[in-house]
């Protein structure tokens, strides 16, 4: 009998052991995955080598039109085609917030994506010259009343 009930105090135990795997594991898993959406310090003195010219813009609006406008929207308002389908709206890129950020900033978030949006050193085909160009493509967005 002292076995049977050793036998059921181990299941118990073994039972508690796995259901709390259940429950804390995903969430750390999905704590490690998921990228800090704040730049490291250094990055927000980076300098934009982009030369601040129409062309440069106009090169960044159209690597905006082909990678970041059906998730941000034509006017970079964060309500794109997919926007409703995502876990998390995209960002407005539009507002004081992101109008803030360093150019740095922005072309690290670029880069490294996030949780969400990818990141387009990785995904995408985009240079660092072309990630600079679609910052001051964002610049101008911002600049738009």
């Amino acid at each position: 009998m002292k076995r049977l009930i050793g036998q059921g105090y181990f299941l118990t135990l073994s039972s508690m052991a796995l259901a709390a795997l259940v429950c804390v594991v995903p969430g750390r898993l999905a704590a490690q995955n998921k990228r800090s959406w704040s730049a490291p310090p250094e990055v927000k003195k980076l300098k934009n080598p982009a030369a601040a010219s129409n062309a440069t813009v106009e090169q960044g609006r159209k690597n905006f039109r082909q990678y970041c406008v059906d998730c941000h929207g034509a006017k970079g308002d964060g309500k794109g085609a997919m926007a409703g389908s995502l876990k998390r709206k995209p960002a407005d890129l539009t507002t004081r917030n992101f109008r803030g950020l360093s150019d740095g900033e922005i072309f690290w978030r670029i880069s490294k994506g996030d949780d969400v949006m990818p990141s387009f050193e990785k995904t995408f085909p985009l240079s660092d010259m072309e990630r600079w160009q679609l910052v001051r493509y964002l610049r101008s967005l911002a600049e738009k009343p």
